[in-house]
């Protein structure tokens, strides 16, 4: 924590501070300019948030406070009791996952830190307003992009002009990926017992097919990537009230789905500029992911057996932690097993899931004031990215935000300014090219001295 927090792990810069404007990382230190710059900097006003509002929120609660430094580090993947103790999670579930109503009543339900809240709660007010948003301002833009493709209407794009020298995928190749995947996980949530109906899972899937639009354009457009598992989660409770287990896997179905095809499209897009030929592509993101798949697959388990008690704790080590996967069994169990009780109008955090109905609103502001006095700054207010980042330090440590400010600047500022021509050749080759060496370098630390093999040396001495 600590508005001077500075980290040096590229792991957790990462090429896009290479790639995205400017303003993101300028608008760290001045936010006052975020009226007139790009449209990445309300990412970072949100981030700036996040740093005010934190102290104001833990002044307001003694308790909460005198806790907060033994939360710290759980605030994101664990829930306590009131008095600030773990909370027991089995207590209250039956051996189905289900919610144990008797033993609810006696235990109480689990209670999450204060950033915690602020956290989903900017989320989904982000959710909202990434609807709306786009929308508002790109709607006329999408509706467009459909009706050219029912009608046949010719495409105006030099890149897509090139392509057509390729035969395009056939229609009947996505067909038959969807029902192979379609079926398998069909047969896996009644061969898993996930307790989620057939029917759900279609639901979930057509879901992600509406949503996905949206997300790929405001993606596409600014850069950003919403997040939108909390929606899917609280869908999941709303469809199948009452099983954490059946939330777990409808979040699953239809939050990856979207993730995966907003990835595919990136990479067919990314294809296409790069002049490669459509069937290539498919065949490629076809056979990576299954290859990834098992890979996948068979790294994890080796990873469990030989770390579990580590992933189990809660703190974890400088080289491993269970954070995601706790995180992930935590708001299954809130959501799909005591949804109503904790998010509904009488329950504690009701205000976190009436946040996708405020950030329905919020995008109005600035369309309308555009609408009437035509202001160039309120185009770049995007709601969506401010929200999303109010909670930004929920997870405890900000040490990567002034070090994107930090690559920002140099690479923007300085090299394209005076090295054009190098920042032209090899910017975004450097960008990359580190991002792959960072990520072979985790993984061959991991095996070799982590003790993702099975034998933890120590290092560095």
């Amino acid at each position: 924590m600590g508005l001077l927090g500075f980290g040096v792990d590229w792991a957790s810069a990462y090429h896009q501070r290479t790639v995205l404007p400017p303003a993101l990382d300028a608008n760290l230190q001045l936010p006052r300019l975020v009226a007139v710059l790009p449209h990445p900097a309300p990412r970072v006003l949100g981030q700036r948030l996040a740093v005010a509002e934190l102290p104001v929120h833990f002044a307001k609660s003694v308790r909460l406070a005198l806790l907060f430094s033994r939360l710290l580090m759980l605030t994101r993947i664990r829930s306590f009791f009131e008095d600030g103790t773990l909370y027991n999670q089995s207590l209250i579930l039956n051996p189905d996952l289900s919610l144990n109503r008797t033993a609810f009543e006696i235990y109480g339900q689990p209670y999450q830190s204060g950033s915690n809240v602020i956290y989903y709660l900017g989320i989904n007010i982000s959710i909202g307003a990434t609807f709306v948003h786009i929308a508002l301002w790109h709607g006329r833009e999408l509706w467009g992009a459909f009706k050219d493709y029912f009608t046949g209407t010719p495409i105006d794009d030099p890149h897509y002009k090139k392509m057509l020298v390729y035969p395009e995928v056939p229609f009947w190749w996505y067909a038959a990926t969807f029902l192979a995947a379609f079926a398998t996980a069909m047969a896996c949530i009644y061969t898993s017992k996930s307790t989620l109906p057939w029917w759900a899972l279609i639901v979930g899937l057509l879901l992600s097919a509406i949503m996905l639009p949206f997300i790929g354009a405001m993606y596409a457009i600014t850069g950003f990537n919403p997040y939108m598992t909390p929606l899917f989660q609280m869908i999941g409770a709303g469809l199948v009230p009452g099983s954490s287990q059946a939330n777990m896997y409808f979040e699953l179905y239809s939050g990856q789905s979207l993730t995966q095809a907003q990835s595919m499209l990136s990479d067919l897009k990314l294809g296409q500029y790069t002049k490669l030929p459509p069937r290539a592509c498919f065949a490629v993101q076809i056979v990576g992911t299954i290859v990834g798949g098992i890979f996948n697959y068979v790294i994890t388990q080796d990873i469990v057996n030989n770390e579990r008690t580590i992933l189990l704790s809660n703190e974890g080590s400088r080289t491993w932690s269970g954070q995601q996967v706790q995180s992930y069994n935590a708001l299954a169990v809130m959501w799909g097993a005591m949804g109503p009780e904790i998010f509904g109008p009488k329950g504690t955090y009701f205000i976190v899931p009436l946040g996708c109905v405020i950030g329905l609103g919020v995008p109005i502001i600035p369309w309308l004031l555009y609408k009437r006095f035509r202001w160039e700054w309120c185009k770049t207010m995007n709601f969506a990215v401010i929200a999303y980042y109010i909670g930004d330090l929920a997870g405890g440590t900000n040490g990567y935000i002034n070090t994107w400010m930090a690559i920002g600047l140099f690479s923007h500022f300085y090299i394209r300014r005076y090295h054009a021509g190098w920042f032209r050749k090899y910017n975004y080759l450097l960008g990359a090219a580190v991002d792959g060496g960072s990520q072979v370098f985790v993984f061959v630390y991991a095996f070799a001295v982590g003790g993702a093999g099975g034998n933890t040396v120590p290092f560095p001495t």
